[in-house]
């Protein structure tokens, strides 16, 4: 239905459009006899103006549904990150989510914190946590089926990584900056980032760190 409605949009411009230019410009040409004045403006009233107005309607559709459709798949990744992250929620997670750019990213999650009442907090380093107060459903995060937890264990850092990588543990957990840092300096013993999340999230983890050259090891709690 959507190709349809492309490729409908496509056919009635490209003929409705050519005929209204070519008669606009016979209409306003002095040299113009009358009956080919008339023929033209029948040409325009009855095939380039209807043929115009439909094609740009369904353009407007098509155009409309995508937008709708783009502002669901930011929502579906909005409420699962929040149930995911017991409402705490950054900038890098949901951009990292959706493929969103920064800013775009950020405004989004400015227009929800206004909406919704949510806090801030600014870190020293300048990172930007929202907290999004989800009342008496925190208790209810996972659903009850899912019974099964695991841990995410921090195994190697790159050399030339490390700052990358507590940038990114510091997003992905919540932890601070000093936090991270002490966790980091365990190394190479086995340090455990997150414990007792999803499987969607610590998978979610490992994927993150791993595009950075972080080894993590998720085990079933």
């Amino acid at each position: 239905m959507k190709l349809a409605t492309k490729i409908a949009a496509g056919v009635l411009l490209g003929i409705g459009v050519p005929i209204c230019l070519l008669a606009t410009a016979r209409l306003l040409d002095p040299k113009t006899m009358p009956q080919e004045r008339f023929e033209v403006e029948v040409a325009l009233i009855t095939l380039g103006l209807p043929s115009t107005a439909l094609g740009g309607w369904f353009a407007l559709k098509s155009t409309d549904r995508k937008r709708q459709e783009e502002r669901d798949r930011l929502q579906t990744a909005f409420y699962r990150l929040i149930r995911e992250t017991n409402g705490h929620l950054t900038v890098l997670r949901f951009a990292m989510e959706t493929g969103l750019d920064g800013e775009t990213a950020k405004d989004y999650l400015n227009q929800r914190a206004k909406e919704f009442n949510a806090a801030y907090n600014v870190t020293e380093e300048g990172n930007l946590t929202y907290h999004f107060d989800l009342g008496g459903f925190a208790a209810g995060v996972l659903p009850a089926a899912q019974t099964e937890t695991f841990d995410v264990v921090l195994e190697w850092i790159p050399s030339n990584r490390k700052r990358q990588a507590i940038k990114a543990i510091h997003e992905l957990t919540g932890l601070d900056w000093q936090q991270v840092k002490t966790l980091i300096k365990r190394l190479p013993e086995p340090v455990v980032l997150q414990q007792g999340v999803p499987k969607d999230v610590a998978e979610f983890t490992k994927r993150q760190l791993a595009a950075i050259g972080v080894e993590v090891l998720i085990v079933l709690n």
